[in-house]
């Protein structure tokens, strides 16, 4: 095998097509103040440079890690994700639950996680969830602290937006071009917590990560192991080669 084919070989092993990798994935929820719950997921998917795909189900019926607080959360269902464009973003549909302090529905009428819309619910509190696509881009959402006085005092002395903080949340795509390698997304939370008559209401961001590590088949692996020594070697031959046809030196003394 020649020098050229060896390295057209090498060269489309690392940007092969990526069709039907296997993967490992985990799903987690960073809540603040409190640790990151993880859910772990394996599966085949495919993933090129344009798009990656994740199959349906490899996160239902999966629940995370309980904290000391009492956080967790329960998938009962997750439908396939499909995930576009530079850089990659779309929906993965999530039906579920999250305890944190009020159950928060990970799905609902309009939108859930990994695909945008909002979601009302009573819970100890009264509760809106803000949902957002995943993304491999920058995150960022803002956070607020409202006050309002009790019912029945004067609307001068209603005061909002007391205080805010801005938490950007930034997914990543380490592939190669062919798809294989690690990409994680991200798809905030914005959970508003209020009390009635919201005499006291607050903000709270909650990211979800997806994070897929794409790895080549076992055969893709020894194929290219196969075709990197044959490259050295190719190399060691051509140099033993070119120092045998090199004439030897003579040094003239006169």
């Amino acid at each position: 095998m020649g020098l050229r084919s060896l390295a057209l070989l090498a060269s489309a092993l690392f940007a092969m097509p990526a069709d039907a990798i296997p993967f490992s994935a985990t799903l987690s929820f960073e809540i603040p103040g409190l640790n990151k719950l993880f859910l772990p997921g394996a599966g085949s998917g495919t993933s090129t440079s344009a798009a990656v795909t994740v199959p349906a189900g490899i996160f239902a019926g999966t629940a995370g890690n309980r904290t000391v607080t009492g956080a967790s959360v329960v998938v009962a269902s997750q439908q396939a994700g499909m995930f576009t464009g530079t850089p990659l973003q779309g929906a993965m549909p999530i039906d579920g639950t999250l305890d944190y302090g009020v159950d928060v529905p990970l799905l609902g009428t309009g939108g859930g996680v990994g695909i945008g819309g909002t979601v009302m619910g009573i819970g100890v509190v009264e509760f809106t969830a803000f949902f957002r696509p995943f993304f491999a881009g920058m995150q960022t959402v803002m956070t607020t602290y409202s006050y309002h006085v009790p019912a029945g005092g004067a609307a001068s002395h209603v005061v909002t937006n007391v205080g805010y903080s801005i938490r950007s949340f930034t997914g990543t795509d380490s592939r190669t071009p062919g798809g294989l390698g690690q990409v994680t997304l991200v798809s905030p939370i914005l959970v508003r917590f209020e009390d009635g008559a919201c005499i006291s209401c607050y903000y709270a961001p909650i990211a979800v990560g997806l994070t897929v590590s794409f790895v080549p088949e076992p055969g893709t692996l020894a194929l290219l192991g196969a075709g990197t020594l044959g490259l050295c070697a190719y190399g060691r031959r051509r140099q033993r080669r070119a120092q045998s046809l090199t004439p030897p030196r003579v040094d003239l003394v006169g």
